[in-house]
């Protein structure tokens, strides 16, 4: 693991606390605050999605059985219904 589980945790949660504040701002009356804020929160949102793409990775890692079945795969059931 490249970084410890619990530090990608509290990195998520310091950018989703930065997103709350940069939403509020995105409510202020000054059109050009708001696009500021604008281009923060897309910003934070791309940072906030790379973090938990990271905590996927390492749950599946760290599941006992990781290498049995794809996330993405599709059950033999379904067959081509989806």
């Amino acid at each position: 693991m490249r970084k410890h589980f619990g530090e990608i945790i509290s990195q998520l949660a310091q950018v989703n606390i930065a997103l709350w504040h940069e939403e509020d701002n995105a409510r202020a009356d000054d059109d050009h605050l708001v696009a500021q804020a604008k281009r923060r929160i897309d910003v934070l949102n791309q940072q906030r999605n790379d973090l938990i793409e990271k905590i996927d990775e390492i749950t599946i890692e760290l599941s006992p059985n990781h290498h049995a079945t794809s996330v993405t795969s599709v059950p033999k059931s379904l067959g081509s219904e989806v």
